[in-house]
């Protein structure tokens, strides 16, 4: 399969894997490596006999998806320096993510101490239509500059980076490269920027993947003064806007949980889809 050949084709032998290896070592990527491993140290619980006496246990079992005539456990993960935009739909529409180099797909993880399923989410941008709330972001938003082009990390965007990542408590990023390649708008393929300004100030930035018949959204930052203008659904809103004037079928915007969780806002959308693990997009409502 075409997806199988981003694994196949000579761009995992052996020296491409050691290039992996040393790009990986240094800042980029580090975050979703974390997640995963993890996961993997999850997964050796997931298969223990069961002790009553240990309530994450219970909790296991308690997990419909984790019931053993339905589940199986997925943690892969590979390295492509090149990627097809027709491959990158296939791989999309399997599930994966990717930043950087580094593509992978998990089916669960841990988010607070609870176990919960991992669910990829797309828009089915034919159906799409804004909510009164999006249109109150838009609205809201009037006044800034949007500019998409391919994406250039640069002083002005590292030092957002830098800013926008204080927001977070935990699992917090090193640096802008944990999500994009060093030469991010070619590698693995082709990605474009949506650059955000108030009066010629960056005041949001995101970076999305560009395939043959959908996009993607690797990552989004914004200025954390200006939290109440919801950019992180703007800048979202703009790449679906992007997609639909481009003629695209879909808009993946990553990953969420089955609880509530700090991603939920990615459920917030019409024409949402989620999938299955088992190789099925269905209708995705809260």
């Amino acid at each position: 399969s075409e997806v199988a050949s981003v694994v196949s084709k000579g761009q995992l032998d052996k020296r491409i894997q050691r290039l992996a290896s040393l790009a990986l070592s240094g800042r980029a990527v580090r975050a979703p490596i974390q997640r995963l491993a993890a996961v993997a140290l999850k997964q050796k619980d997931l298969f223990r006999a069961p002790s009553p006496s240990k309530s994450y246990h219970k909790r296991m079992l308690e997990n419909d998806f984790l019931a053993v005539d339905s589940f199986s456990f997925i943690n892969e993960e590979f390295h492509a320096l090149t990627v097809s935009p027709k491959q990158m739909d296939l791989l999309l529409a399997s599930g994966w993510r990717h930043f950087g180099i580094q593509f992978f797909r998990y089916n669960v993880s841990v988010y607070n101490g609870v176990l919960c399923q991992v669910i990829p989410l797309r828009i089915r941008l034919a159906n799409f239509s804004l909510s009164k709330n999006k249109r109150r972001i838009i609205t809201k938003n009037q006044d800034l500059q949007v500019v998409i082009c391919p994406v250039e990390i640069n002083e002005e965007k590292e030092s957002l980076f830098e800013r926008h990542k204080q927001r977070f408590d935990h699992s917090i990023p090193f640096s802008v490269y944990d999500f994009l390649s060093f030469d991010a708008a070619k590698v693995p393929g082709e990605a474009l920027e949506v650059s955000v300004y108030k009066d010629e100030k960056l005041v949001a930035a995101s970076f999305f993947d560009v395939g043959e018949t959908a996009i993607s959204s690797i990552y989004a930052m914004f200025a954390p003064e200006e939290n109440s203008r919801s950019l992180g659904i703007f800048t979202m809103l703009a790449e679906i806007d992007f997609a639909c004037r481009n003629g695209k079928e879909f808009y993946y915007q990553g990953y969420c949980f089955d609880i509530s969780s700090f991603y939920d806002y990615k459920k917030r959308f019409r024409a949402l889809e989620k999938f299955d693990w088992k190789g099925k997009w269905e209708s995705f409502k809260e």
